[in-house]
């Protein structure tokens, strides 16, 4: 993905890097609009924050229900 300078995209890559760690995985990521801008005023952070943490919230919980030896696997919630 293409990474900007803002608290979403460091939100995103700590997670990745937290729970991929120690396995052999790579994470395609898209961010919709509303993550892919820098937020400028404390409203739109907090809105891009909450944002955040569901989606990671969200994709945490289909990793873990996968079924890895049946890689690819594109997100099904979209």
């Amino acid at each position: 993905m293409r990474l900007t300078e803002s608290e979403s995209t460091y939100m995103v890559i700590a997670f990745l890097r937290r729970i991929l760690s120690n396995l052999p995985y790579r994470v395609d990521a898209k961010l919709k609009y509303e993550l892919s801008l820098p937020a400028r005023d404390y409203s739109t952070r907090k809105k891009q924050v909450s944002l955040v943490r569901t989606s990671l919230d969200q994709f945490n919980e289909s990793f873990k229900k996968e079924d890895f030896s049946k890689l690819p696997f594109q997100n099904r919630d979209k």
